[in-house]
């Protein structure tokens, strides 16, 4: 297992930030996630209040997320830029992301076809390998939690709910109710390990495939689909049988039974759909994906991805 040392972190000077626009408020405004400017750079700044920090594992999760934050350093995954703490807020000054949520995306454009859904699956696979090997449980992936860029790069947000276990085992109940395995939700005190994540996986492969996560997204009766498990019924959707074995696999019931990371970027089906070239392509910047680029449907995901990021023009304004 890798052991990487922390980033090294820039200094913040509160009073010279500009803020452009608000991205996010939630939780009753204990959390705010703004789009700002400092000197030169954009980046997002996320401020939680101190005063919503009354339990020890709401510490314990920001010390986690801002742990995993400088400890990663992957190509998609979102860099922490600084730190800071003053008499209200701890601030996390993170790296903005050119590009749309993936659950926007999912939005404008219904569901999306098997090629592309196939090269973000794949890109994602990667990621928690790296997260996986480094000891690293993320927890909460969700469409919302993924950020498609405008070169159909993935990039994954949001570390609050990652903790270390390295080769152990955790047993705190959290994550999105929608993407929660069964074991979780049982909430039985159970220990789980990083067979949770790959759950999570599936039920986002499934989504971007159908245009909605198996079992719903927070509907009366959730939890009992969820114990239930994937049917038939809901697989027959999906026209590739091949794709079909693998999400029975991932969505598979009892965690023992969910491969891992490694074992998955083994298989023939993504050997097979270029993830040798996905793989260069993430880890370097430079490199194109050759094969996408005649896909007509590309266009129409560009033009979304590109939706909001910002262009910098002349008058150093900002338009989305």
């Amino acid at each position: 297992m890798n052991n990487p040392s922390p980033q090294k972190l820039q200094q913040i000077d509160i009073d010279k930030i500009q803020i452009l626009t608000d991205i996010d408020k939630t939780h009753q405004s204990t959390v705010s996630i703004n789009l700002i400017k400092y000197e030169s750079q954009i980046m997002v700044q996320k401020s939680i209040l101190l005063s919503s920090l009354q339990t020890q594992q709401q510490i314990q999760h920001l010390h986690n997320e801002r742990q995993a934050l400088q400890e990663l350093d992957y190509p998609s995954i979102n860099k922490i830029i600084a730190t800071k703490k003053d008499d209200l807020n701890i601030h996390l000054f993170l790296k903005f992301e050119k590009g749309m949520p993936l659950h926007k995306l999912l939005r404008n454009v219904g569901k999306i076809n098997q090629k592309f859904s196939t090269l973000f699956f794949i890109q994602i696979l990667i990621t928690f390998n790296y997260l996986h090997e480094n000891g690293w449980l993320y927890r909460d992936l969700k469409a919302s939690n993924v950020i498609i860029t405008q070169e159909f790069r993935v990039k994954l947000i949001d570390f609050g709910m990652a903790k270390k276990i390295e080769k152990g085992r955790t047993s705190s109940y959290c994550g999105t109710i929608h993407s929660m395995p069964p074991e979780i939700i049982k909430n039985d005190g159970y220990e789980y390990d990083y067979s949770f994540d790959i759950y999570t996986i599936g039920i986002l492969f499934y989504e971007m495939l159908v245009g909605k996560p198996p079992f719903g997204l927070n509907v009366q009766g959730i939890e009992q689909r969820i114990l239930e498990g994937i049917k038939e019924d809901q697989l027959s959707v999906i026209e590739d049988i091949k794709i079909r074995e693998l999400l029975k696999n991932l969505l598979s019931h009892n965690p023992k039974q969910r491969p891992n990371c490694q074992q998955l970027l083994q298989e023939d089906f993504i050997i097979q759909n270029n993830y040798n070239e996905i793989k260069k392509f993430m880890e370097n910047e430079e490199a194109n994906l050759n094969s996408y680029k005649s896909d007509l449907y590309d266009e129409e995901i560009y033009l979304y991805c590109t939706q909001f990021a910002f262009n910098e023009n002349d008058n150093d304004d900002f338009d989305f």
